[in-house]
């Protein structure tokens, strides 16, 4: 079996790349740290094996021989909002190869090993898709081999904290089951970067790109930067708006 596994990228320059994020650091750091959070995502990709066939999922249609956007084939996300731009890419992905892996690009701690088992649950556990959640109630990663009717997609409100469990609940209402796979936190503010370099700090086997990425963090000074830009703004109440994949 194939899977087709697409990571959800924007570009830069022509469309806002995490803005929570950029109005700490600055756009042009929050456009550098999705570049680089792409490129260690791909690696992994990469590192799972010849059952993965990998694309760039891009948000815009200009974009699709972008130089920014190299190694893999690039596939336009589609119109519409995030429900209708999962359920296109989705939709390709798993008629062109019998089953589907969608992942956001903000989540670059990603191992090898956490693909891997992802893959295995899908191929091994029939009719079941399988969800990472995310730390904010969005998910990272959602993967099947079954077709997800529109409707479902369109049935979730994003960027929430119950995105997750709504997605589940709709799964479920529409016959479907699921299971959870590990999760993970992503990075959409400051916060959540400086838990990113810890945990890439920590990876027991982190790729190049993986560790190519924490050294930036750590070399670009980014943190004390935002700090002598009064630019650091903590949550009192410790939430984050769930982003969709």
């Amino acid at each position: 079996m194939s899977v087709g596994a697409a990571i959800f990228v924007k570009t830069p320059g022509l469309s806002p790349i995490k803005t929570r994020l950029a109005s700490e650091v600055g756009r042009e750091l929050a456009e550098e740290f999705h570049l680089r959070a792409c490129r260690a995502s791909a690696q992994v990709l990469r590192a799972v094996g010849p059952s993965v066939v990998a694309y760039w999922a891009i948000a815009e249609e200009s974009a699709i021989v972008e130089t920014k956007w190299t190694g893999f084939p690039g596939i336009w996300q589609g119109e519409g909002g995030l429900a209708e731009r999962l359920a296109c890419i989705y939709t390709l992905l798993q008629e062109r190869h019998g089953a589907a892996l969608l992942l956001g690009a903000d989540t670059p701690q990603i191992t090898p090993y956490a693909l891997s088992k992802v893959l295995d649950l899908i191929e091994h556990v029939e009719g079941r898709f399988v969800i990472g959640p995310a730390a904010d109630g969005g998910f990272w990663a959602f993967a099947g081999r079954r077709p997800v009717a529109k409707e479902i997609w369109a049935s979730v409100t994003y960027s929430q904290a119950r995105t997750c469990a709504e997605l589940a609940a709709a799964l479920a209402v529409g016959g479907a089951s699921h299971i959870y796979t590990e999760p993970l936190r992503d990075v959409d503010c400051l916060e959540d970067m400086r838990a990113l370099q810890g945990t890439l700090q920590t990876l027991t086997e982190p790729l190049s790109e993986q560790l190519a990425l924490a050294n930036w963090i750590d070399y670009s000074r980014i943190f004390e930067r935002c700090c002598e830009r009064g630019g650091v703004h903590m949550r009192a109440d410790g939430e984050h708006p769930a982003r969709g994949g």
